[in-house]
């Protein structure tokens, strides 16, 4: 975000002092143009700068505020892989890469889409998720609150890993965490 105080007429003896609400100045402070960085921790809409002059004449207005609309970060899932009916061992590999991403990201959290198909019942979906989910916490060592899973039923057989953060987990998972 870039705030700017003036138009003022070319006047070096001008100082600049800023304040602001709430983020970090990362370029600008004792200049007419600050460069203000948020957070998406930030739980708010706006952000106010305030900056004071020094060097006008006497009787002038020294201070003027302005807020800016803090843009909300939406960070969507990603797919990371997705696979039919496999060998155990390839199925535990495909994990074993996922548990790389994850462990990239310390912020994220990796949900699983099993597709319940024809030919599996709800009690073997069940099965792989617990074996997929005894991978990531008891040799990967990742919190069991980072892994999520999600049922649907249809034609095909599928598992789908997406790695996202925990908000868009939340609005995901309408079932319990297996």
């Amino acid at each position: 975000m870039t705030f700017t105080a003036g138009p003022f007429p070319d006047n070096e003896n001008l100082g600049y002092k800023w304040e602001i609400s709430a983020g970090t100045i990362i370029e600008g402070q004792g200049k007419p143009v600050i460069v203000v960085q948020t957070t998406r921790e930030m739980n708010m809409t706006n952000l106010t700068a305030t900056v004071e002059l020094s060097g006008l004449p006497n009787g002038c207005k020294n201070s003027s505020s302005n807020d800016a609309a803090i843009a909300p970060v939406c960070v969507l899932p990603i797919t990371l892989d997705e696979w039919g009916f496999l060998p155990v061992r390839d199925e535990m590999a495909r994990i074993d890469v996922a548990g790389m991403e994850l462990r990239n990201r310390p912020e994220s959290h990796l949900l699983f889409m099993i597709g319940i198909g024809a030919k599996e019942t709800q009690r073997s979906a069940q099965i792989r998720a617990n074996r997929i989910k005894r991978q990531l916490v008891s040799k990967m060592g990742f919190a069991a609150e980072r892994i999520h899973f999600v049922y649907s039923s249809g034609e095909r057989h599928y598992t789908r890993i997406y790695l996202a953060p925990k908000d868009a987990v939340d609005s995901l998972t309408q079932s319990e965490n297996y």
